[in-house]
């Protein structure tokens, strides 16, 4: 009888086994938390939190693991979780947009884009942006003489294109929504929530004037938030600006401003852009003001 060599692992299936793994280790754990979103069953304040906890575990998952997550980096297996987290953030999002929102609406909390408030709504909006939040803000622009502006790790932002009065070609102006700012503000007491980067988009008449704007929409940024190693530091002792790992965009961003945001964060305008159709933060649906004392909770 002819014995048969048992079966070994070698080093390659060894590795291809433990990559498997980590893309298993990244992307199951959302994949628990957005299950139990969809659950109808569940509070609605529950399922927001839920939605919430997924968005944050996104960024965390980035800001400490991206390489996993870059196809050019991690190679075939890391496109491929990546794409997994790319479909399970469509999801949440779909998820968001089409139950969660409306949802809120017969309980008094709506969140409305800009293009949807009435013109009062509107002219409310704009003496809390003149009062509170144009002080706050500081438009930088990129062109031939100024590099692309830094910009911070998850703060909601506005990319604008803007040409001036018998100008050249459109300029880049980007504006940062301001740590101190609130993620939703309120047209009225009780009234609609628009979300901050939406108040800032509706009012660059008054924070750029004299300038025509081509286009403008909404982005965010996650850098890399690994502890910084001793090599990374300035000459002078000083943090460097930490990598972006990955840039999120209103789904109707053109294509133009697409490459222009990409090439100036130094990302792929494809592997690390992901598009969002509505609030790119799905973090701050944990922030809606829905709470069990206000009478809006679910029977499970």
């Amino acid at each position: 009888m002819t014995l048969q060599a048992p079966f070994t692992r070698t080093t390659s299936d060894r590795s291809s086994a433990r990559r498997d793994e980590r893309g298993d280790e990244l992307v199951a754990p959302l994949e628990a938390l957005l299950a139990a979103a969809r659950d109808a069953r569940a509070p609605l304040l529950r399922r927001l939190r839920l939605i919430g906890a997924v968005g944050r575990r996104v960024d965390a998952m980035f800001q400490l693991r991206a390489a996993e997550l870059r196809a050019r980096e991690s190679g075939a297996r890391g496109a491929a979780a990546r794409a997994r987290v790319r479909a399970l953030l469509a999801e949440a999002h779909a998820l968001f947009a089409g139950q969660l929102l409306p949802a809120l609406r017969p309980r008094g909390i709506a969140l409305r884009a800009w293009a949807e408030l009435s013109d009062g709504e509107r002219r409310a909006l704009a003496r809390v942006f003149v009062d509170e939040i144009s002080p706050l803000l500081t438009p930088l622009t990129a062109d031939a003489a100024h590099p692309f502006p830094c910009v911070a790790s998850l703060a909601p932002s506005v990319a604008v294109l803007v040409r001036a009065p018998g100008g050249a070609g459109p300029r880049y102006v980007g504006i940062e929504a301001p740590p101190a700012a609130p993620r939703f503000v309120a047209a009225a007491p009780g009234g609609a929530l628009v979300a901050i980067e939406e108040v800032i988009a509706g009012n660059l008449a008054s924070l750029l004037p004299g300038l025509d704007v081509v286009c403008r929409h909404s982005f965010r940024v996650t850098r890399d938030g690994r502890p910084l190693r001793s090599r990374a530091l300035g000459a002078g002792g000083g943090q460097r600006t930490r990598a972006a790992v990955r840039l999120e965009l209103a789904a109707a961003t053109p294509r133009e401003l697409r490459l222009l945001l990409a090439r100036g964060l130094g990302l792929d305008s494809e592997s690390d852009v992901d598009e969002c159709p509505g609030p790119l933060d799905l973090a701050a649906a944990a922030a809606l003001p829905l709470s069990p004392e206000s009478g809006t909770r679910e029977t499970p």
